[in-house]
């Protein structure tokens, strides 16, 4: 995906999650990796001449959908927090291949689906993540409290990670949460979870 951004005359700054890639080797937790963003988009703004600020898309994948989400519509309480001076919101959001809530995500999962008519199946794999604030990841609550940004939303039906019907649940949960403001568009292909790259009519969509 970085390469067609690139093509694209796209600047791309990403960044690996605490304890994803080659950062810190800890246990991620939403707050945690939410944290992580923030310190990164406040290194953005902070670094951008006044007279000179571009338009800055914050693209989330996958489970970044959902931490992206969380960011934009939490960025004033995590700035108070933080005791720092209020940051702007991006411009817009894309989100690459979403999913409405964790719940719902945990019981799609093909793996979910090998083990789900174990008696134990709700209490040892699905109630530890969400009975946990730790591990919210509740898109669809989210980007409700965010009624004006526009919102771009990218999906496969082929998808067999985060299958399409969730990201469908999300959609309409965004439009009924609109009016009249706030662009939000869906737009679908037929490549897989991590696939969504070799699209022929990305770069039309997207600028």
């Amino acid at each position: 995906m970085y390469k067609v951004f690139q093509e694209l005359n796209f600047h791309v700054i990403t960044f690996d999650y605490r304890g994803y890639g080659d950062s810190t080797n800890v246990r991620p937790t939403e707050k945690g990796v939410v944290e992580d963003v923030l310190q990164v988009y406040t290194w953005l703004i902070n670094s951008i001449e006044g007279n000179q600020k571009p338009l800055i898309v914050l693209w989330g994948h996958s489970l970044g959908t959902a931490i992206a989400a969380n960011l934009v519509s939490h960025i004033s309480q995590l700035c108070s927090e933080r005791n720092t001076s209020c940051l702007p919101p991006p411009d817009a959001l894309v989100l690459e291949a979403p999913f409405n809530n964790l719940l719902d995500e945990i019981e799609s999962h093909p793996f979910s689906k090998l083990v789900s008519w174990l008696p134990y199946y709700k209490n040892s794999f699905v109630k530890p993540f969400t009975s946990s604030s730790e591990y919210a990841f509740t898109t669809d609550r989210y980007l409700c409290d965010v009624p004006t940004l526009p919102i771009l939303m990218l999906h496969s039906k082929g998808d067999r990670i985060v299958p399409y019907d969730l990201a469908v649940k999300l959609y309409e949960c965004i439009k009924n949460s609109r009016t009249t403001t706030g662009l939000l568009e869906f737009h679908v292909f037929d490549k897989g979870h991590n696939n969504l790259c070799e699209a022929c009519d990305l770069p039309l969509v997207v600028t």
